[in-house]
């Protein structure tokens, strides 16, 4: 049963993209409640399925033993030029979609790596 479905009144995402409508819901399932955020995509249009790992983010998922450092013990850091390149393609009206095989409890820190290099 979903609770709370709420919509921007503007037709705005809430991430600067025009024409882009979001729903906030929540979830109750038995005595926990999930939350979450829809956006719908107009039918037309590019959208951009980007995955994280040596494409936006340095890991060396080749060499085990840097993946487990760069991913573990520093801090994130971007491919160079991939924020620059993302950001002029979200411009043209690109909509991205970002997918990772890296554990869950890494999304906080993968959404702030998003954040701070300023990608779409």
């Amino acid at each position: 049963r979903l609770v709370q479905p709420k919509q921007n009144d503007d037709g705005s995402s809430g991430s600067g993209h025009k024409n882009k409508r979001r729903r906030i819901w929540k979830r109750r399932v038995e005595d926990r409640v999930f939350t979450g955020t829809t956006y719908l995509l107009p039918p037309v249009g590019l959208s951009v399925i980007s995955d994280i790992d040596d494409t936006i983010k340095l890991s060396n998922v080749l060499d085990k033993k840097k993946l487990m450092r760069n991913t573990f013990l520093k801090e994130f850091k971007p491919v160079p030029g991939m924020s620059q390149l993302y950001q002029s393609w979200s411009k043209r009206g690109a909509a991205f979609h970002f997918v990772s095989s890296s554990p869950f409890q890494l999304y906080r820190e993968l959404h702030s790596f998003l954040e701070r290099e300023s990608f779409p």
